[in-house]
């Protein structure tokens, strides 16, 4: 059976524009990635694999984009659908902020809240009916 444990690594991805990269994972796939600095980083939707080749990307980008939009729907941080540089759409989810007097603790248990519903809403994510 596949790991379901969500793991937080830091990126060897080349050429992402980001003092500090990290990746989402699950099961040996990304789902998304902390750009930023820290105390504040942007989660959004992975569109590409790592580098060395051990972590590939989701391979259902639309199921991916849909549950991110859901989740930022659901915090509403009103999520926006760009694209990367080779053109493929990503979304960006929300702003996460380390507070100055909020422990690492706590900090990475509200990651892990917004992690986990992400997951929630990937996985029980159904097609939509105008999608054939």
């Amino acid at each position: 059976m596949e790991d379901a444990t969500v793991k937080v690594f830091q990126s060897q991805k080349t050429g992402l524009n980001s003092p500090e990269s990290y990746i989402v994972v699950r099961g040996g796939t990304v789902f998304l990635r902390l750009l930023g600095e820290d105390p504040q980083w942007e989660l959004m939707t992975a569109t590409a694999s790592e580098d060395n080749g051990r972590i590939n990307v989701c391979a259902n980008q639309l199921r991916l984009i849909e549950s991110a939009l859901r989740l930022g729907a659901e915090l509403e941080t009103s999520p926006l659908v760009e694209k990367d540089w080779a053109g493929r759409e990503y979304v960006k989810i929300c702003v996460i902020i380390q507070e100055e007097n909020q422990n690492d603790k706590d900090f990475n248990s509200e990651l892990n809240a917004v992690f986990s519903r992400f997951f929630e809403h990937y996985d029980s994510h159904t097609e939509s009916p105008l999608v054939s």
